[in-house]
Parts: structure tokens; C-alpha cells; sequence
């Protein structure tokens, strides 16, 4: 790679970009430390939890909360309150730091996403102008379309930061001819057991890839069957399935403070926005949290939305089922298909390709974990643009990959910039309508809402050009 690919994909140039652009985006309407409602739901989890207990004030979390011994609980990872701990040093505990935060952690996913995509166009020898492309679609990519300042996207983007991480050292262990070190391997499992305490369905995916791998590198390692176990029990892998078992006892340790059983992770039945707000949901709950009965429905939602578009009756196609099985399809709409078409592009191609970079043992593990939360949040109760979240660690991961694979042919630039440009549209589009739309049940009515903003914004523009 020539300096001038280098500085393209420089994880620190793209990081530096996405801090102003991002900070921009996070600071319009109320400034970096403006108020975010319920913005300081963690701040309430930090002084408890220094304290050994894991309840929040209930005047901060309102009917998001969960009751239960007289206290009041959120089901979200104590990461979120750990990373206001540099307040404590400021006295600065009652600052919303919400935005500041969902910015941090967007620019760490940013950081590590390009320094994942340098390692896959390094071992294809790909050209300069593949380096651009990449550059661009990672800065407008998946956390630019996440760009709403608010406590559930922030327990989003840190979660995405450290899946991010996960991948970037998943690549590098693939593609780098010192493949995955003992080192790599605990990193790997301190990534995954941050995302434990940050958003759980995640963590399923990437402890599963992690021990998969692991399994699949001691029976390489061990010549077969014989000499698994031996290989498996020696300090290379016994030190990251160590990690992951510490960062899995303190997650048991605060479900059991929180619910009384150490594997539980949100009790339901507690929340109060059901209890008082929507008993309605309890019929909807009660056909399961996660149901392959609403796998088909999760799978139009994320891929082929057309249960958005607006019937002849005034009512969304799919209304019936979507009441039946699913509490909430919040708007915007979106499609990988249109969102991400360049991540898709990259891993097929690069699937079939032949020739390409080697790439090391344990991808097939490592993307069978990966697939896992991508399958299960769409067949859960609930259903969401930041959602998405889910798929992106194994969009990432085979695309990166898949770019390897393909090495530097003809051809591939000008595709691979025109699903970019779409891309790149796309995301500007959701995140004017995410950052417009109130989160919950969707409403035909928001579209005349976006319409009216679009045309608002794209008026001095015309005006201009016809002057």
C-alpha cells in the first residue's frame, strides 16, 4: 500500500472526519451537552453502582423502567454508566453527556471499521481509487444513518463500537500472516465481554464466533479429533475462554442484584411501560420475546420493507400480522439492499471469488457466530431502525474479507462506486427521517411530515439554482 492508499484509509484521518461531521450532526437543536430526554438515566446507574447496587432514580428513567423490591432497574448494560465515570473527576455527575457519548462511540466504530477495511484492501493489493470509495462509504455508512442523540442509540453505538472492534481484530487475525496470536484471541474476548455488558443479544453472536474459532484453531492446531481437548486446555486458549467466563459471572453477578436470577437479563414482566402504559402488549409478549413465528415478518422489515407502504384503506400493508406478532415496526423504513449495497457486494463477490488474498482458518466459525444475532433480532418482539446493529458485524467482517478475496480487478471499481453513491444517499435520507420521526408505533401521517421537512430544506436549493 503506497502512502497515498495509506492516508486514504488512515483510521485516524476518517476518525478525525467523522468527529467533525458527526459532532455537527449530534450538536444540531440543543449544542453537544444539550438535554436528551431520559439523558440521564446513567448518570442515576453510576453513584449506585459504585456502591454495589444496580438500580437507577426513578425520576430520571420514568416508565422505562423495570419495578421490583421497591426499586427501580434498567435492563441495559452498566457500560453505559461506567463511561461517565471521567464526570466524577469534573463534578460534572450531572451533565447529560448523551450526545457526547453517542459521538464517542460512533467515532471509535468509525476508527475501527477503516483500520478493518485497510487490512482487507492491503492483502488484496487493491488500487488507490478502491481506498476512496471505502473511505467514503464507511464515513457515511452505518453510524452516520445512527446519527439521533438518544439513550437507546447510544446503548447502540457502543455496542456497535465494540462489535466494530471485534471485527477489526477478527480481520487482522484472518488476513495478517501472524494470523490469531494468544494476544489477538484475549482482545477478541475483552471486545465480546463489553458488548455483554452493553447490549446482550449482540454478545451471542460474537461468544459464539469466538469459541467456534477457538474450537476450530485446537483441531487444526491439534492434529483432529485426538489432540483437541489437549490443545484446547492448553494457557492459549484456556487464557480468552477466561476472560469471557469472568465477564459472563459479573454479568450473572448484576442479573441476579437486578432480578433475582443470575440468567435473566430484562424481566418484562416488571416494566412499566406495559404494566401501566400499554397492557395491550401483554398479548403480543406473551407469544414469545424472540418467535420463529415473526421470522418472516422481521425478514421484510429489514430487507423488504413494504409492510411501510401505505394501503388503499389508509392502513399499512401487513397491519394484521404486524399487530399480531410484533409490539412495535418503528419508522424510518430501510433496506440493507439500498443502505449498505457495497458491504453486500464485497462479501458475495468475494465469497465466490477464486484466487484473491489467503485467508486464514476459522472464517467460516467466525461468520456462522456472527449470523447469529442478525437471525434472532428478526424474530423479536420488537422492531427497529437502530436495530440494524445486529447485522452489521457480519456485513463488516465478510465484506472486509470478500475485498481480499477479489483483489485488485478490473471492474470492480465502478460497481463498487456506484453501490457506495447509493449507499451514501440512502443513509442521508434515513437519518433525516430518524432524526424527524418519534420513536414508537409508526403513523401514515409521518410521511407527509418528512415530505413537508424535505421539501423545506431542498428549497433554497432550487431557488438558488434557478437564479
Amino acid at each position: 500500500m503506497t502512502s497515498g492508499e495509506a492516508r486514504l484509509l488512515s483510521p485516524w484521518l476518517l476518525a478525525a472526519a467523522a468527529l467533525a461531521l458527526y459532532a455537527m450532526s449530534l450538536a444540531a437543536g440543543g449544542g453537544l451537552f444539550g438535554p436528551v430526554h431520559d439523558g440521564m438515566v446513567f448518570n442515576s446507574m453510576l453513584a449506585p453502582l459504585l456502591r454495589g447496587r444496580f438500580d437507577v432514580d426513578p425520576a430520571t428513567i420514568g416508565f422505562e423502567g423495570f419495578a421490583r423490591g421497591g426499586r427501580i432497574y434498567s435492563y441495559v448494560g452498566i457500560v453505559l454508566a461506567l463511561v461517565r465515570l471521567p464526570l466524577l473527576l469534573v463534578g460534572g455527575i450531572g451533565w447529560d453527556v448523551t450526545r457526547v457519548s453517542c459521538l464517542v462511540a460512533s467515532v471509535l466504530a468509525v476508527w475501527c471499521m477503516a483500520a478493518a477495511a485497510r487490512t482487507g484492501h492491503r492483502a488484496a493489493g487493491a488500487s488507490p481509487a478502491m481506498a476512496a470509495i471505502l473511505a467514503m462509504a464507511i464515513l457515511f455508512g452505518p453510524f452516520y444513518g445512527f446519527l439521533r442523540p438518544s439513550i437507546y442509540q447510544e446503548v447502540v453505538d457502543w455496542d456497535g463500537a465494540f462489535a466494530a472492534w471485534f471485527v477489526l481484530l477478527a480481520a487482522r487475525g484472518l488476513l495478517r500472516e501472524e494470523g490469531f496470536t494468544t494476544g489477538r484471541l484475549c482482545w477478541m474476548a475483552v471486545a465480546a465481554g463489553l458488548v455483554l455488558h452493553t447490549r446482550v443479544s449482540t454478545v451471542i453472536g460474537l461468544y459464539a464466533a469466538l469459541g467456534l474459532l477457538m474450537l476450530r484453531l485446537a483441531w487444526l492446531e491439534g492434529g483432529g479429533w485426538r489432540g483437541l481437548v489437549p490443545r484446547a486446555l492448553t494457557s492459549r486458549f484456556m487464557t480468552p475462554l477466561s476472560i469471557l467466563l469472568v465477564f459472563a459471572a459479573a454479568a450473572a453477578g448484576v442479573n441476579y442484584e437486578r432480578w433475582g436470577n443470575p440468567l435473566t437479563f430484562a424481566n418484562f414482566a416488571d416494566y412499566l411501560w406495559t404494566r401501566h402504559y400499554a397492557p395491550q402488549r401483554l398479548a403480543v409478549e406473551a407469544r414469545g420475546l424472540f418467535s420463529l413465528g415473526r421470522l418472516w415478518l422481521g425478514v421484510l422489515y429489514y430487507w423488504v420493507p413494504i409492510g411501510a407502504i401505505v394501503g388503499p384503506n389508509g392502513q399499512f400493508l401487513l397491519h394484521g400480522p404486524m399487530s399480531y406478532w410484533v409490539e412495535s415496526a418503528e419508522f424510518p423504513p430501510s433496506t440493507f439492499l439500498l443502505s449498505d449495497p457495497l458491504l453486500l457486494f464485497l462479501g458475495i463477490a468475494g465469497w465466490r471469488a477464486r484466487g484473491g488474498a489467503r485467508v486464514g482458518p476459522g472464517a467460516g466459525m467466525l461468520l456462522a457466530g456472527l449470523a447469529i444475532p442478525a437471525v434472532l433480532i428478526m424474530t423479536a418482539v420488537s422492531m427497529a431502525l437502530r436495530y440494524r446493529i445486529e447485522f452489521y458485524p457480519l456485513l463488516q467482517l465478510g465484506a472486509w474479507l470478500g475485498l481480499a478475496r477479489l483483489g485488485p480487478r478490473r471492474g470492480v471499481v465502478g460497481v463498487a462506486l456506484l453501490l457506495a453513491m447509493i449507499g451514501v444517499v440512502t443513509n442521508f435520507l434515513v437519518l433525516f427521517a430518524y432524526q424527524r420521526i418519534p420513536y414508537g408505533p409508526p403513523s401514515p401521517a409521518f410521511y407527509a411530515v418528512i415530505a413537508a421537512d424535505l421539501r423545506q430544506l431542498i428549497a433554497p436549493l432550487v431557488g438558488a439554482s434557478g437564479r
